[in-house]
């Protein structure tokens, strides 16, 4: 009879099991061993552990093992992950401020920050007097339209120093040095006296590409004789502007000169390069009228009024006159309650027929021509600064810098340079006054840099 596969298996097992049998070992072995085993497991990991048990198994049951037990798969030893720590960024040390009497706040000025400037930058300089009639020092001080404010030079040992002109960008600007005219190198601090020759001549502004203008003050009703001095070279003279009072002011272009004459019935225009001289009466019978800034390429705004001895100006009949190159004059805006009353130089060109200018509004009954402005406005009557004192203004991409000193009296606090956004209505200080409050002067001159 034939026996299957699984009988066969089953007898062998049998067999192997009896002669296997006399190799247990002795009870008391068999104690000891396994008292062992439970001490290792207590104390090793659990891997090891389970190969112990498999081993007192197998000291029981020796036949078990060989016909059945199959060995476990290696413990699984995971590789260790290993990170790159990630480095550690160098921290950018912040800038100290430097401290000095009657200067406000400034930081260093940074290598080659300088050369990176761009129109709308504006420089300075600070003469911090004091109350005694002290002064501290003098510097340089760069300002971004943003209102960071970086120390460029001191030059507390040099006489008194005012900006003319700078270029933004450029390493040198042009200064007067005790009322002379000399350049000042940016990075060294170092001043190089102009020896070119005017004799008793006065700046009067800086036209497109660094050309200067200065003039010669003439006695009386005279035109004073004006000369163009270029950057480099000799000076030539291009004839005479409208008297030696009347404020000057430069077209948009940086081409043209504007000046009222000594009677005020008429404003000269001159061209920088050419000399050609032009005299357009501003047309208004009766009037007196005073070039405030130019309107457009071609024309002058002008402040008018009949004085006819009434209470105040809102009785003169105000009104803004252009008076344009070629002769046509037209009054744009026939002046209401509110709106700024002018005077001559005292505005700046925004935007063609925009015009910001310093003055004091306008209302009924008593009031005086020659008041302090009352703050800063647009021709229709809109603020863009409200702050009453002395004030000088420039213009630079639809903003307008407003320098004011509080009161207009030649004892007054601390002039403050403030920049304006016309747009957005939003303002920043610039150049404020020294930090605390026994100084007479901080700010003595300012110039907003050009391309």
């Amino acid at each position: 009879m034939t026996r299957d596969l699984s009988d066969l298996m089953a007898a062998a097992l049998d067999v192997q099991e009896r002669e296997i049998a006399g190799i247990a070992p002795q009870p008391a072995v068999f104690a000891r061993t396994v008292r062992r085993v439970r001490h290792r497991r207590l104390v090793r990991h659990s891997v090891e552990s389970s190969v112990a048990v498999a081993a007192v198994a197998g000291l029981a049951t020796a036949g078990w093992i060989g016909s059945r037990y199959a060995p476990p798969p290696p413990a699984h030893t995971p590789s260790p992950t290993i990170e790159s720590p990630s480095p550690t960024p160098t921290p950018t040390p912040t800038p100290t401020a430097v401290s000095l009497p009657g200067l406000p706040p400034v930081l260093p000025l940074p290598d080659g920050l300088l050369a990176t400037t761009t129109p709308g930058w504006v420089l300075t300089t600070y003469r911090p007097v004091s109350d005694d009639g002290a002064v501290a020092g003098q510097y340089l001080v760069l300002a971004s339209p943003q209102g960071e404010r970086y120390l460029v030079a001191d030059l507390s040992t040099t006489g008194e120093v005012r900006i003319l002109s700078w270029q933004a960008g450029a390493p040198t600007a042009r200064v007067l040095v005790e009322g002379a005219p000399a350049s000042v190198d940016l990075s060294a601090g170092s001043i190089t006296p102009d020896l070119r020759t005017l004799p008793d001549a006065v700046y009067v502004a800086t036209m497109a590409g660094g050309l200067e203008v200065w003039m010669t003050p003439s006695e009386g009703p005279e035109p004073p004789p004006t000369y163009a001095v270029p950057p480099e070279g000799g000076a030539w003279m291009i004839g005479s502007l409208g008297s030696s009072s009347a404020p000057v002011s430069v077209s948009p272009d940086g081409r043209l000169l504007a000046s009222d004459t000594a009677s005020a019935d008429a404003v000269v225009v001159v061209d920088a390069t050419t000399g050609v001289r032009s005299v357009i009466p501003f047309g208004q019978p009766n009037a007196q009228c005073s070039t405030v800034a130019w309107i457009d390429a071609t024309g002058v705004l002008a402040q008018c009024f009949d004085y006819n001895g009434g209470a105040g100006p809102f009785e003169w009949n105000p009104r803004l006159v252009r008076a344009g190159l070629d002769g046509a004059v037209t009054v744009v805006r026939q002046q209401i309650a509110g709106d700024p009353f002018t005077s001559a130089g005292a505005g700046t060109y925004l935007s063609d027929g925009v015009v910001a200018v310093a003055g004091v509004p306008l209302a009924p009954g008593p009031g005086t021509a020659n008041a302090c402005p009352e703050g800063v406005y647009l021709t229709d009557g809109t603020p863009v600064q409200v702050s009453p004192g002395a004030t000088t203004l420039a213009a630079h991409g639809g903003a307008v810098y407003v320098a004011t000193m509080p009161g207009c009296e030649a004892a007054s606090l601390p002039t403050v340079l403030t920049l304006h956004d016309v747009a957005s209505g939003t303002g920043v200080v610039l150049a404020p006054a020294p930090p605390d409050g026994s100084w007479t002067t901080g700010l003595t001159s300012w110039v907003v840099g050009r391309g």
